[in-house]
């Protein structure tokens, strides 16, 4: 299980908004993630 979808399922609002400013911030965003939101 990857730590993603143990965020996603904890607190599913706070991840994507998490993952938004990862997406303007972290070159090396791991966009595999936003396919299990």
């Amino acid at each position: 299980m990857k730590l993603s979808c143990i965020i996603c399922s904890y607190n599913r609002e706070r991840f994507i908004g998490e993952a938004l400013n990862g997406l303007a911030g972290q070159e090396n965003f791991d966009y595999s993630q936003l396919e299990i939101i």
